[in-house]
């Protein structure tokens, strides 16, 4: 996991929060074409969770999307598959989460994940996010 870590000691994380139907895909396209950003393979991870909630809709969220990307995309339904293996803040450590937003990263001095909902998490919450990543 050399590359892992690599990135998330030298690149710096950029957490994209915010409304429904604000801007957040057109901020992601935008994000994603700059060549000094990596962004994760798929927009709206839903890793971070409210601990005092269920986690049941992230994870049918997910099997929905892996769902209808089988019938357009192989690849994309294998990210989708790998997106299911990582969970959530509330399953799984954050070091699975950072490991998946390392694929295809290669030296970008950004990296990126934009989930909208995050804007509802408790700030206690964003607070503990935070302590995971250095830059």
């Amino acid at each position: 996991m050399p590359q892992t870590d690599t990135m998330h000691e030298t690149a710096t994380f950029l957490l994209g929060l915010g409304a429904q139907r604000c801007g957040t895909t057109w901020l992601g396209k935008h994000l994603r074409a700059h060549p000094q950003i990596h962004m994760t393979p798929i927009k709206e991870m839903h890793f971070f969770v409210d601990p005092d909630h269920s986690n049941a809709w992230k994870q049918k969220f997910m099997e929905k999307r892996l769902e209808k990307s089988k019938g357009t995309s192989p690849a994309l339904a294998a990210v989708h598959q790998n997106r299911l293996s990582v969970g959530t803040s509330k399953t799984n450590p954050t070091s699975d989460y950072i490991e998946f937003l390392s694929d295809g990263w290669s030296g970008e001095p950004l990296y990126c994940e934009i989930t909208p909902s995050y804007m509802l998490l408790p700030i206690t919450e964003l607070q503990k996010s935070k302590t995971h990543f250095q830059n």
